[in-house]
Parts: C-alpha cells; structure tokens; sequence
C-alpha cells in the first residue's frame, strides 16, 4: 500500500458503540436505533452516486471508496446494538448488508487496511451465529451466504500480507 494510501487510511478507524450510552437503554430504543442506522445506510447508498468501477491502486481512496467505507463502519455499530439486543437475525442482516456495501472494493482486490478490519468483524459475527441460522435457509440463500463468506476469508487471506502488520501490531 502506497504512503498516501496510508496517510489517508489513518484518520479512519472501526467506530465503537459506547457502552455507558446504551446500558441504561431499553431494547424498544436499541430497536429504533439500530432502524436508523439502517435507514440512514440505506439513504445514504439511494442519494450518492457510489460506483466503484474505477481502481485507485496503489494510490489514495477514491472519495466514492471513502463513502462506501464509512457508511460500513456505521453499519458495524449496527452490529454491536443487534448482538445488545441478542438478536442473530439482526447481526446477519446487518453484517450482510455491510458486506453488500463493500463487496465491489473486495471484487477489486483494493488493499484497504481499514477494509480488511471490516471483513474480519464481519466474519467473527458471522462464525458467532447459530448454524442453523446460516444453513436453515432455502437452497439458494445458504448458497449466497457460503460464497459471501468465501469471498471475504479469501480478501483477507489475499490482501492481509500486501498491508503492513498495522493490523497485527494493533491486536
């Protein structure tokens, strides 16, 4: 990964749930925080022109890859406020539409430290989920959620040694 390619990704970490806001919450108010996180998601994907069909390698992000990250990092802390609820259903759907979000930088093979932090939350969410959540599906969707799972374990897999060990040095 290039220098300003890093420069630009230092500014841009994984967003947190705090703790100490949400405790007191009831599972009514998580709800409806959680729908707006979704809608603001959703929203926010209808009104901006996200086209990724342009490489920025090995330069800096492109401001449409930008959006497309930051709009996952929101939808991570989706994922934090589904697990508060206990809710598998929720994380999965959550964590698919993160994946679905990112799923053109991972076809791009784009080497994003931030990237592949996202993908790697994603797939510990999704090796928490009851199994038969993720099997107990028509043929078609578990199929769907095998390849999205394959996808992102090959990225890292892929990706991981081009990144420096930033990710390996923060564990």
């Amino acid at each position: 990964m290039s220098d300003d390619a890093s420069k630009q990704e230092e500014n841009l970490h994984l967003y947190k749930l705090k703790q100490s806001a949400v405790s007191p919450s009831l599972s009514t108010q998580l709800r409806l925080f959680l729908s707006s996180i979704l809608i603001s998601a959703h929203m926010s994907l209808s009104q901006a022109s996200l086209r990724v069909d342009q490489v920025s390698l090995p330069g800096p992000l492109l401001p449409n890859q930008r959006q497309r990250l930051e709009l996952a990092r929101r939808l991570l802390v989706g994922v934090e406020v589904a697990g508060l609820l206990n809710d598998a259903h929720l994380c999965l759907q959550v964590v698919v539409k993160c994946y679905g979000l990112v799923a053109p930088l991972v076809q791009l093979r784009m080497p994003s430290r931030l990237l592949v932090e996202i993908l790697l939350y994603c797939f510990v969410v999704l090796v928490e989920l009851p199994e038969p959540l993720l099997t107990g599906r028509s043929p078609i969707v578990t199929a769907a959620l095998h390849h999205m799972i394959a996808a992102l374990v090959y990225y890292v897999a892929r990706v991981s040694p081009t990144i420096s060990a930033s990710i390996i040095g923060r564990a």
